[in-house]
């Protein structure tokens, strides 16, 4: 695997969150859960350590924990936090995910949209082909 970053302001908000769960030293698990309409759909979460095959990236002071069959799809990616008008949440530019082309829904919006879904694991909001927003949660799946 060649790289995945972390931004300044999610490695922060990574070390914030570890440490208001007690989870301080624990690593960030990213991974991939399927693809949806707007490209591939993440899962974020916290975990002490790395599971076997595991591709560990050190990034900002963080441990991010990848699968080997998500390496592939997240390589080259970042992880950002931003804070904005419709809220916070992480987001992942990935220049791997693949274009949907139009393929999901019908006439001009269809898809999962920019709405919210999910419940219990936080919510999660997706952005265009390339980049996906990601509230904080336990692991929850996403809109696929």
């Amino acid at each position: 695997m060649s790289k995945f970053e972390l931004t300044p302001s999610a490695a922060e908000k990574i070390k914030s969150i570890s440490a208001s769960e007690n989870k301080t030293g624990y690593g960030l698990r990213v991974r991939v859960a399927g693809s949806g309409c707007s490209g591939p759909q993440y899962q974020l979460g916290l975990e002490e350590k790395e599971g076997e095959g595991d591709f560990v990236v050190d990034s900002q002071g963080v441990k991010v924990f990848i699968d080997p069959e998500s390496s592939e799809i997240v390589q080259g990616s970042t992880l950002d936090f931003i804070e904005g008008p419709n809220g916070s949440g992480f987001k992942i530019s990935n220049p791997n995910a693949q274009q949907s082309g139009g393929g999901c829904g019908s006439g001009g919006g269809g898809g999962c949209g920019s709405g919210g879904c999910g419940s219990g694991g936080g919510s999660h909001s997706h952005g265009d082909d390339k980049e996906e927003g990601h509230g904080h949660g336990g692991g929850g799946g996403c809109c696929g």
